[in-house]
């Protein structure tokens, strides 16, 4: 990261992650933020007034970059609630964003509000839309979610990694040496500071939730989900 003489600055930023210990600090951003390191990079900073920028492709996390989000209740266990909402919406009695609907569920809804007013009943539209469900969706989803990130090519992204804290005893002995290097702080506080940008990383047991499987079958893949 270079700052220039008007005082913006340059690098080859994808993004800046800062690392949290729980849920209820990840909506306050930190004044300053650290980064640990060992002597000898300490000094390499020291002397050119950079900071390296990591490629993903070389983490030593095994599991960065490579657990797909999820929906929650999944897209499989939602195909029965997605025939009874689209039924709803097309009765009366379920709001929806109209403009936002998937074309194919758009189509969808122009067929079963015309099979009601042909007297179809809500059973046997039930019935019929329960042979549309599939059990592998979720799989081919997440398949498809992976093969999109693998198009991305991520050794050309780079990101900084720091923290919050500069009294963490677990990573003053991994990233700093054994408690022999230091902790470099980084103000976020000035209006020009590149840190704004910093987004924080909570660890979980479980995949990340990207939204409902209801919203992806009547949305579709739409950049909110």
């Amino acid at each position: 990261m270079e700052r220039r003489a008007n005082g913006t600055y340059t690098t080859s930023l994808l993004s800046v992650l800062y690392i949290v210990r729980q849920q209820s600090e990840a909506s306050v951003k930190p004044e300053v933020f650290y980064k640990y390191t060992n002597p000898s990079t300490a000094e390499i900073i020291l002397g050119s007034g950079r900071l390296r920028w990591s490629s993903p492709s070389i983490f030593n996390d095994l599991a960065e970059f490579q657990r797909m989000p999820r929906f929650e209740p999944t897209v499989s266990d939602s195909h029965k609630l997605f025939s009874q909402a689209l039924i709803d919406i097309a009765g009366g009695r379920r709001t929806a964003d109209l403009a936002r609907l998937a074309p194919t569920t758009w189509m969808l809804l122009n067929y079963i509000q015309q099979s009601l007013m042909d007297g179809v009943s809500e059973e046997a539209l039930l019935e019929l839309l329960g042979n549309f469900a599939n059990p592998q969706a979720d799989e081919k989803i997440e398949q498809a979610l992976r093969e999109h990130f693998d198009s991305l090519d991520i050794r050309t992204a780079r990101v900084l990694c720091l923290t919050a804290t500069s009294h963490n005893d677990v990573m003053w002995g991994t990233y700093a040496e054994n408690h022999s290097g230091c902790a470099f702080g980084f103000s976020a506080a000035l209006p020009e500071s590149p840190f704004h940008e910093a987004k924080p990383v909570i660890y979980t047991e479980k995949r990340a939730v990207a939204g409902t499987g209801l919203d992806f079958l009547l949305y579709g893949n739409t950049q909110s989900l």
